[in-house]
């Protein structure tokens, strides 16, 4: 469909065969945007191999694995409205980035902290067991922390 709501057989898309779910898409898109349907759908199926990118693999024959990719490419005339779907369908992309990004700050906070937190008490601990080794008492219990301290620190890498 182009912007006079008519297949354009040019370019020999065949609608009807793509899944229900990217039709719907693609004529929602086409409603509140008039972009033709051809270039709503390439650009929607960039956009969802970009969403698939790492969850598949391919493995031809006895060979190596790949991760599943699909680049597509779109030339189309200036005004066409190319860049109009391509930031349309992104705004959910970055939002997603930005939540996995602030998840990822928190996280490395908290093991930034934890690594403080450790190595505060590795210092302690290892200070206790040379000084106790120095003056030939008991390293027993001094030991014991120092392997917890470091089994915990290998725990949390």
């Amino acid at each position: 469909m182009s912007n006079k709501n008519e297949i354009n057989h040019e370019l020999n898309l065949k609608f009807d065969i793509l899944p229900r779910h990217i039709r719907r898409w693609t004529l929602y898109l086409h409603h509140i945007t008039g972009v033709a349907v051809e270039i709503i759908v390439v650009t929607l199926l960039a956009f969802l191999g970009l969403a698939c990118q790492d969850l598949f693999c391919v493995q031809l024959g006895n060979k190596q694995r790949f991760p599943l990719a699909l680049y597509l490419l779109l030339l189309s005339r200036s005004g066409s409205g190319k860049s109009r779907i391509y930031r349309l369908l992104k705004i959910p992309v970055e939002q997603r980035e930005r939540r996995f990004e602030d998840e990822y700050c928190v996280e490395l906070e908290e093991y930034e902290r934890r690594v403080i937190i450790w190595q505060a008490e590795f210092k302690v601990l290892n200070k206790l067991y040379k000084k106790a080794l120095s003056r030939g008492g008991d390293t027993a219990e001094t030991r014991k922390n120092l392997k917890s301290v470091s089994a915990a620190s290998r725990r949390n890498q």
